[in-house]
């Protein structure tokens, strides 16, 4: 009899432990199903943000892009509207009018022909600056590496400028002297130092002037992507002109002529007068006096710390000289 009960206790507490076992098994598939709608929402969860952020991405690049087309629209209507036929409304230079301000105009189609320098208003049979003795950007072999130190100064003397200003400085340029490089904002690193460097193949690099970009964001900055390469020789620009298109640095860039409208506008109020290929030239330079004179042969021959574009200084105060008009000398 002991034994019977013992093995009916046994009995009992084997089926109350089973009852309890799959009491425990009903709620771990409960917890289970739980889990699994819990992982699924959060790949959901997980799903949408990362589409939420390709698309807002996707709608950023998009703004950007449209943005920068944009402003290179506006840039290159704005660039022909200034240097060919159009209203070219840009900003007067200050210290003198547009009929008084007279930089130069157009070199003449042969050095015979009678040609005067822009601070006399007698004609002479006198030839034209040689242009090696002009000072350039940086006398150099192809082989001979970049100075960072020049470099960095030659960045700061390149810009970017305002067209109206960049416009001015290449008054005093004869035009078959200047290139217009498009599509810089593609080359990586130095801009100013891979243009001089490459062009430099070609020929002698007088100076380059980065073109001024407009942002529709006070906020953004954008890279200039035009740039004005002048060479000391014609026959260099013809020569690189004659293919429109150029690696530099890895990038595919396009080069045009150049032709500036402010001396078209000159030419038909005025005698046409021949441009001297003015290369850096001293802060507040006397440009009054003639080619002759030791005065103006040490200011070529000088070496000048500062740029070429920031020396063409325009000043309406009588103790600066700029490269003016010879009435606002006097």
């Amino acid at each position: 009899s002991d034994i019977l009960d013992t093995l009916q206790r046994s009995e009992r507490l084997l089926k109350s432990v089973r009852d309890e076992n799959s009491e425990l098994r009903s709620q771990l598939g409960v917890l289970e199903e739980q889990l699994d709608r819990t992982r699924e929402n959060l790949r959901d969860l997980t799903a949408r943000k990362l589409l939420l952020q390709h698309q807002q991405q996707s709608t950023n690049t998009t703004d950007e892009e449209e943005e920068e087309d944009s402003d290179e629209d506006d840039d290159d209507e704005e660039f022909c509207r200034c240097t060919t036929a159009g209203s070219g409304n840009y900003a007067p230079t200050v210290g003198a009018s547009e009929d008084e301000f007279i930089m130069a105009a157009n070199r003449l189609s042969s050095p015979d022909n009678i040609s005067a320098y822009p601070w006399s208003k007698t004609p002479t049979n006198d030839a034209a600056l040689d242009s090696s003795s002009l000072p350039t950007i940086k006398n150099r072999d192809d082989n001979e590496e970049v100075d960072a130190d020049a470099a960095g100064d030659k960045a700061d003397e390149s810009g970017p400028w305002p067209l109206w200003r960049i416009l001015d400085m290449l008054s005093c340029i004869p035009d078959e002297q200047v290139i217009c490089v498009k599509k810089i904002q593609l080359i990586k690193g130095d801009v100013p130092t891979a243009l001089a460097k490459y062009f430099s193949s070609y020929g002698n690099v007088m100076t380059i002037l980065l073109l001024q970009r407009k942002t529709r964001s006070h906020t953004s900055t954008l890279p200039p992507n035009m740039g004005f390469v002048v060479m000391s020789d014609p026959k260099a620009v013809k020569t690189i002109l004659e293919t429109p298109q150029h690696n530099i640095s890895g990038s595919i860039c396009e080069t045009t002529s150049f032709e500036n409208k402010r001396k078209m506008e000159q030419q038909e109020h005025q005698p046409t007068l021949p441009s001297v290929a003015i290369g850096h030239m001293p802060r507040h330079s006397v440009c009054s006096a003639p080619p002759e004179s030791p005065t103006f042969t040490t200011l070529l021959s000088s070496s000048p710390s500062r740029s070429y574009s920031s020396s063409l200084s325009w000043s309406n105060k009588s103790n600066n000289h700029s490269i003016l008009h010879p009435s606002l000398h006097n």
